[in-house]
């Protein structure tokens, strides 16, 4: 899976569900909220399986040594994307 630079929380939780990642967008955003508030979600590739739990997703997808781009990365909360110089 892919996450670009102007990818929002629910842009995430709508690619997930069209890659059959997580059933319900819903259900993502209200377990992102209150498992990891200030997670930051990396901007880059990630290898993502439908196995996985939506925590192991959050994490992945929160993990900079997992994304594999630059030092970019997007901040969920409020939508807000920075660079990391």
């Amino acid at each position: 899976m892919k996450l670009k630079k102007n990818y929002g929380s629910a842009k995430i939780a709508q690619e997930l569900k069209s890659k059959g990642l997580i059933k319900n967008e819903e259900v993502f955003l209200k377990i992102y909220s209150r498992l990891s508030p200030n997670t930051s979600f990396y901007v880059g590739k990630f290898k993502l399986k439908q196995s996985m739990s939506l925590p192991q997703i959050i994490q992945e997808l929160g993990s900079k040594n997992k994304a594999n781009s630059g030092n970019t990365f997007a901040l969920i909360e409020g939508d807000s994307i920075f660079e990391d110089f």
